[in-house]
């Protein structure tokens, strides 16, 4: 038929499977880097006094969960680390190769290897809470256990640290917040937690509304964070593809520079993916960029 089935949530049937392979194409907009490295590949000279600086990705051992439960370890030497690579967490970097299974796993560990089956929607995985890598001038990172059971739900982080974007409720510091391209810690506070469906607050402004970039308009909102070739929202200047700035919260965005603070427009009621309404009329962001890219 010409209808598409229902995906993985037994609860609704507005969620409906989409098309993977339109997602991942490597000439959208954005797209997470299945079959090519990702599109946002700034010069390493653009913000190189944070990116070579004291919080940079250092020399020594990173370890993670590896897909049986195990602990699986390797070494980093800082030198491979150049650039925006040092927004990632270890072994990941700016060029990696990522594959579904990065994203997508068992809930359970010690189970089948592969994404057989999940008490987690969409088969996604949890937050990683035994990464480990070093930073700076040596000085070891750890996610927590300790960490509010809401950050489970976060697995963007096993990939993009932490402590350069922050997490649920928590801003990142003044330093490693500088290694983005805009400071992630002069959010506005209802920003930086969960706003939408996906309990993921990363996905209030990135990845988690497809519904804008849909030919003809299905109103489906799964598949952004594969990837997305949306234009302009119903306001603002840019693209929201680039950069997945295709939030579940999101009707559009102007992107600023590091002389002018860029600004957002949120939806202006609740759907299937939003629960933020507190700027349809637009917004200024309380920051400018970093650096321009």
């Amino acid at each position: 038929g010409t209808t598409p089935p229902d995906a993985s949530d037994p609860s609704t049937t507005d969620y409906k499977q989409t098309d993977i392979g339109k997602e991942f194409n490597p000439a959208n907009y954005a797209h997470h880097a299945i079959f090519a490295i990702g599109k946002n590949q700034p010069g390493p000279s653009l913000n190189s006094t944070n990116w070579e600086g004291t919080h940079r990705i250092s020399t020594g051992t990173w370890e993670r969960t590896g897909s049986g439960g195990q602990i699986i370890t390797g070494t980093v030497n800082d030198v491979e680390y150049v650039g925006l690579s040092n927004n990632f967490v270890p072994p990941y970097k700016a060029n990696s190769i990522i594959t579904c299974s990065d994203c997508h796993d068992n809930s359970t560990l010690n189970s089948a290897r592969g994404p057989h089956g999940s008490a987690r929607k969409w088969l996604l995985k949890a937050l990683d809470t035994n990464i480990k890598f070093y930073k700076g001038e040596g000085t070891l990172y750890s996610y927590s256990s300790a960490w509010p059971a809401v950050d489970l739900n976060n697995l963007c982080l096993n990939c993009h640290r932490e402590d350069v974007y922050g997490r649920s409720g928590v801003e990142p510091a003044a330093g490693p917040n500088n290694l983005s391209r805009w400071p992630h810690s002069n959010a506005r506070g209802s920003c930086i937690t969960e706003s939408n469906k996906y309990d993921i607050n990363c996905m209030n402004c990135h990845g988690g509304d497809a519904s804008l970039a849909q030919t003809p308009a299905s109103g489906n909102p799964l598949g952004g964070i594969h990837g997305t070739n949306q234009g302009k929202g119903p306001n603002g200047a840019t693209y929201i593809g680039n950069r997945f700035l295709n939030g579940a919260c999101w009707n559009g965005h102007t992107t600023g520079t590091t002389g002018a603070k860029g600004s957002c427009w949120t939806k202006g009621a609740t759907d299937q993916v939003n629960d933020c309404t507190q700027h349809p009329g637009g917004v200024a962001y309380d920051a400018v960029n970093t650096y321009n890219y």
